[in-house]
């Protein structure tokens, strides 16, 4: 498994997430006590927008982990299987 895919699989995640976090967190914020429908709109647009991206960057985050780990196990067995430590 390409070594580079897994490190850019985690990045994305980590980058999603944490535009995922500023557009819910702080652009988001609180909602309006009276909005107008346009303040609404843009609140709800933002809320949302943090809401799906966070998991997806988190999920892109528990992926990109796991392929690292299974490269560096298979990298592990390969050696292994190298040196006749396993047959």
């Amino acid at each position: 498994m390409k070594n580079n895919i897994t490190k850019y699989i985690f990045i994305v995640g980590i980058i999603v997430s944490v535009i995922g976090f500023y557009a819910s967190f702080f652009k988001a914020g609180l909602p309006y006590q009276d909005p107008t429908p346009e303040m609404d709109r843009e609140w709800m647009f933002y809320y949302n927008f943090g809401r799906v991206a966070i998991p997806i960057g988190g999920t892109l985050v528990i992926i990109g982990a796991v392929l690292k780990i299974v490269d560096i196990v298979l990298k592990l067995f390969e050696r292994l299987k190298k040196n006749n430590f396993y047959s």
